[in-house]
């Protein structure tokens, strides 16, 4: 195993265990105990979280750490980005979003029929990838 791969394991090994820990306190506690980390692995953990507790936690840390954060959040993660914008005490916060995936090869029709149930009920929150 060559030291970039050793690195790698090591470093999806942390990955995993900040990811659990985090996951497993309270948000103040979890933005504590992420100020220690990198904000690359920092991105990373709050990612693998749901969506209304990477939210607490990233509302739980410094305004100076959120920006640089948000700077490393690919466009696909801005739920949490819309749910920082609802007020602190709202339930717009803990929302989670919807996710629907289609496949390529559907037509618009197929896409639309299948879109339809979740659209009506959760049209503020609907994701859509393409897979």
């Amino acid at each position: 195993m060559t030291r970039s791969e050793e690195t790698e394991v090591i470093d999806s090994h942390r990955l995993e265990q900040l990811t659990l820990s985090v996951s497993r306190r309270a948000p103040l506690d979890a933005a504590v105990l992420l100020t220690r980390e990198s904000d690359e692995m920092v991105a990373q953990v709050l990612s693998a979280l749901p969506t209304s507790l990477m939210v607490r936690v990233l509302a739980s840390l410094p305004e100076s750490r959120r920006t640089k954060l948000a700077n490393l959040f690919d466009q696909s993660d801005s739920a949490w980005r819309l749910n920082l914008a609802h007020p602190e005490s709202s339930v717009g916060r803990l929302m989670e979003p919807i996710e629907v995936r289609l496949r390529v090869s559907q037509t618009v029709a197929e896409a639309i029929e299948a879109i339809q149930p979740f659209a009506k009920q959760y049209a503020d929150g609907l994701r859509l990838r393409a897979e």
